[in-house]
This record gives C-alpha cells, sequence and structure tokens, in this order.
C-alpha cells in the first residue's frame, strides 16, 4: 500500500484536538506575577462539555467525509474490477471463437491437401498405367512393322519368283 499525504487540515485539527483535550492552551500551569503571586490560568476555552461536543462532533464529520469517500472509492474500483471482468470474459470469447475459426479453417485446407494428395495419387497411377499402355502399343507396333515389314519382303519374294518363272 502506498503512502498517502494527509491533509493540513486534518493535522491542524489533530493538533488543536490534542490542545482541547489536555486543557492546555500554551501553559501548563497557572503563571507567577513579578510579585511571585499566582495566578489562575488564562483559559480562553470554551467550557469543557461544548469543547468536547465540537472535538467529537468534527472528528465524526472528518470519519464520516473518509467514510464516505472511502466507500465511493470501493464502489469505483468495484465497478472497475466488474468491468475488466466483464472484458476479459468477453475477449476470452472473442479469442475463442477465432481459434475455433482457425481451427476450422486449418481443417478445410487439411481436407483440401488430403483430397489433393489422393487426387495426385491417383492422376500418378493413371499417368503410369498410360506409360505402360503407351510402351505396350510401341511394342506392339514395332513387332506389327516388323511383321508387315516381313510379310512385304516374303510377298515381294514370291512375286519375283513367280515373274521369273
Amino acid at each position: 500500500m502506498e503512502a498517502k499525504h494527509i491533509p493540513r487540515t486534518v493535522i491542524g485539527t489533530v493538533f488543536f484536538f490534542c490542545m482541547f483535550v489536555t486543557n492546555t492552551a500554551g501553559q501548563a500551569s497557572g503563571s507567577t506575577t513579578t510579585n511571585n503571586e499566582a495566578t489562575p490560568p488564562h483559559s480562553a476555552l470554551p467550557k469543557k462539555d461544548t469543547l468536547e461536543e465540537t472535538v467529537f462532533a468534527e472528528m465524526l464529520r472528518i470519519v464520516d467525509e473518509k467514510f464516505d469517500s472511502l466507500s465511493a472509492r470501493m464502489s469505483v474500483l468495484e465497478r472497475s474490477v466488474n468491468s475488466l471482468n466483464f472484458y476479459s470474459i468477453r475477449q476470452f470469447r472473442e479469442i475463442t471463437e477465432s481459434i475455433e475459426e482457425s481451427t476450422a479453417a486449418t481443417e478445410g485446407v487439411r481436407d483440401q491437401m488430403a483430397k489433393m494428395d489422393g487426387d495426385n495419387r491417383a492422376l500418378k497411377l493413371a499417368v503410369s498405367q498410360i506409360g505402360r499402355d503407351v510402351n505396350a502399343i510401341k511394342t506392339e507396333n514395332s513387332r506389327m512393322f516388323d511383321d508387315i515389314a516381313n510379310s512385304i519382303v516374303y510377298f515381294n519374294q514370291n512375286v519375283e519368283e513367280r515373274t521369273s518363272e
């Protein structure tokens, strides 16, 4: 807790209260004259009952003011704490919603990537199958062209043999 400044009016009130309670006004006892005669103490103070009532009334007024001030500060503090709690709860809800939205978006991207990965695998399988089919067709065409070439050679030989006869 931090030290607080005490107003001068409070210090003055406490000082006068102490003076009135001890029933002195700057004198400890009666004074003596030059003839060494005792004189009763000079007192400009009001009657004790009136003084006590005034002091107690002033003290109660100060206590009431301080209590009212403290109550007002506590009310402000309570409203501030409630306000902070409200904003904190609202911010947590907003953060939670943002995280949930981010999680949903991330899951959507993951699903799309999984689908693309599946599509890529299917595409790779299709491309490799097409490659095998093309190689098979190429081999078959080559074999067929060789057969056609052999047939043409055989046909030419037969035609030459028949024409030469």
